[in-house]
């Protein structure tokens, strides 16, 4: 059997974070709205951040298949310099998108 390489996009990788990182964020507001007594907004956050876990499981899933497959991802510097970025704490949707997006530009040209 031939394995294949693939490249695993700092898109997939962001998408992942971020997308996760939102669904935490909605499931602990739910939380908050259920202590404030605010049943249907809260209903209405556990909606949203199932939707966005959805979307997260979705690229999960796509990783785990591509490997299922035989095919060999291979992984660049940025997803390297992002990763030591989410674990010293520098992340979120603004970080990432400050921080993360001119270097990914810059890469593109």
């Amino acid at each position: 059997m031939v394995s294949e390489t693939i490249e695993i996009t700092p898109e997939d990788i962001f998408g992942l974070i971020v997308l996760s990182g939102d669904a935490k964020a909605s499931y602990h507001h739910a939380m908050l709205l259920m202590q404030e007594g605010k049943a249907e907004e809260a209903a209405e956050a556990v909606k949203a951040a199932d939707a966005t876990l959805k979307e997260a499981h979705a690229i999960q899933t796509k990783f785990v298949t591509l490997e299922a497959q035989g095919k060999t991802a291979t992984v660049g510097v940025l997803m390297v310099l992002m990763s030591v970025m989410w674990w010293c704490g520098i992340h979120g949707t603004a970080i990432l998108r400050g921080i993360m997006g001119p270097l990914l530009t810059a890469n593109a040209l």
